[in-house]
């Protein structure tokens, strides 16, 4: 007699075990109803659908209501809110309140979203690694970008220094303020609709050459939103603090 096969991968019984929870959104199951459903009887399979419950309501999928029940606490259309940060590579990640695991989102699905940006995200797949692309962008991590002016024969570029900023700006010749070639410049995106495009962009302030104290600190001023003055009351307040340790 054929020996019945038992080795239905952990992976793909994982994303089936999940996918009946989020069909049933709302609803909390225990390991047999799962199996019931997805008609397995083998006590091991039974066994690892439970072990497969617990590690996701470790990670922070599920959720618990009461002892043995499991309940899903996304849908693979939940719309969920949090912070992206973005690699050289152009591969996003984001962290999610309530979700122990970053959710990864794949490059071409970033759309116009920039390191630090809040992000709205919407879950696309099952399984143990969700992927997600990104729907809207809620609030950008900074308005203003550090960088250098880059003028070539055709188009002229900003280059941020911020190498967490995965994008160069294309700068029209009417935006560019007087800004020289290898001047240090700060920049605002005007336009960026097509992610697949660089975004188009204008200097608001022009620094100087890199390299000189006075445009290195406007630059760090800027770079981390620092106050250029500060208040008559906090500069005496600052120059009355003693240096002795």
């Amino acid at each position: 007699m054929k020996k019945k096969n038992t080795s239905k991968g952990r992976r793909n019984l994982r994303e089936e075990v999940l996918a009946i929870l989020q069909k049933h959104h709302g609803k909390a199951l225990n390991h047999k109803q799962i199996a019931s459903e997805l008609d397995i009887r083998d006590a091991g399979l039974r066994t690892l659908i439970h072990d497969i419950l617990v590690t996701a309501t470790e990670e922070g999928f599920l959720e618990q209501p009461e002892r043995g029940k499991f309940l899903s606490k996304l849908t693979t259309k939940d719309a969920l809110t949090g912070i992206i940060t973005i690699n050289r590579f152009g591969k996003g990640y984001v962290q999610v309140e309530g979700i122990e695991k970053e959710i990864h989102i794949d490059k071409e699905n970033t759309g116009i979203a920039l390191w630090g940006d809040i992000v709205k995200v919407e879950l696309q797949g099952r399984g143990r690694r969700k992927s997600a692309v990104v729907t809207e962008i809620l609030q950008r991590h900074k308005q203003r970008h550090v960088g250098i002016v880059q003028i070539q024969p055709k188009h002229t570029f900003f280059i941020p220094s911020d190498s967490r900023t995965h994008v160069d700006f294309y700068i029209p010749d009417a935006e560019l303020m007087g800004a020289r070639n290898g001047d240090k410049v700060i920049a605002e995106i005007t336009s960026w609709t097509d992610p697949k495009r660089k975004p188009f962009g204008k200097i608001v302030k022009v620094l100087g050459k890199p390299g000189s104290h006075s445009v290195e600190m406007h630059a760090i001023i800027a770079e981390f939103d620092l106050p250029e003055s500060f208040p008559p009351a906090v500069e005496t307040e600052a120059e009355a603090i003693t240096e002795t340790i």
